[in-house]
């Protein structure tokens, strides 16, 4: 089984990200019509409103900004997804299942005592996904207060030297996902190939699940192919996370600036030197 987990880039769309997530891009041969089913973990009967409303990290009026969100996607392969049941809504419970299961994990390992969060589940595509977005204020279990400024390297496919070969390792949210799949779908259908599958598990490492290169392996250009797509794709988001931050704060960032007059350096925002010049004239 395959999952797949992203970090989105922020949507412009002027209704939000909750919005979005209800009625972007709507199939209307396999989605329904006036919007999409949004859930969390207590629910799966969420309009737009109360999912803003639940989203918020204070008590005022209006929806959460994009900034105050993380946007995730879990991707699933249509023949795991068409495992899941007999149709398309139980299929739909089911992955609700595995995506709480898979924040439930990455709030044990970030300490956290409950994330904010709501999520939709797409059938706009090839392969059914579900889109999620996380309150970044959190609070601990000791209920100290926390910002999740972005999500943990360890939550994501990332590299990792193992016994001195370097290895993509899958993440919490991605090892998290597929071992509630598996067991949605042995629990769907019990026989020989799950039990062999389970053996098999058990048999494996525990601490990671791996794609280990072996000299000799028939498919080693395949797999090399493969290992430098999935990292060039997680660059490629986090350089595009990074320039929309810049470009979002470039008037209030700091930057050193060297004054050759009082030979000292000291951090200037944009702002504050359009404001100088503005008072120099």
């Amino acid at each position: 089984m395959r999952v797949i987990a992203s970090v989105q880039s922020k949507r412009g769309s002027s209704r939000g990200l909750i919005h979005y997530l209800a009625h972007s891009k709507i199939d209307r041969n396999a989605e329904p019509e006036n919007g999409r089913e949004l859930f969390n973990e207590f629910t799966e009967h969420l309009t737009v409103r109360s999912a803003n409303n639940f989203l918020k990290s204070d008590c005022g009026k209006g929806r959460p900004s994009n900034n105050e969100l993380h946007h995730l996607v879990l991707s699933f392969r249509r023949e795991d997804f068409q495992q899941l049941g007999s149709t398309d809504e139980e299929r739909q419970r089911q992955v609700k299942i595995v995506t709480r299961f898979a924040i439930g994990q990455l709030e044990k390992s970030i300490q956290s005592k409950r994330l904010a969060w709501a999520g939709a589940v797409h059938l706009n595509t090839a392969n059914p996904h579900v889109h999620i977005a996380i309150q970044k204020q959190y609070l601990t279990k000791d209920l100290q207060g926390r910002s999740l400024n972005k999500i943990p390297r360890e939550s994501l496919p990332h590299f990792e030297v193992v016994d001195g070969e370097k290895r993509i390792i899958d993440g919490i949210l991605i090892e998290s996902a597929k071992k509630k799949l598996q067991e949605l779908v042995a629990e769907r259908t019990p026989s020989r190939e799950h039990a062999n599958d389970k053996q098999h598990n058990r048999n494996a490492p525990q601490k990671h699940d791996t794609i280990k290169f072996q000299k000799g392996d028939g498919n080693i250009h395949e797999r090399e192919i493969l290992r430098r797509g999935i990292l060039a794709e997680y660059q490629l988001k986090f350089k595009e996370e990074k320039i929309a931050f810049l470009i979002e704060n470039r008037e209030s960032l700091k930057f050193p600036i060297r004054d050759p007059e009082k030979a000292i350096t000291q951090r200037v925002s944009l702002s504050e030197l359009r404001q100088s010049a503005s008072t120099s004239k």
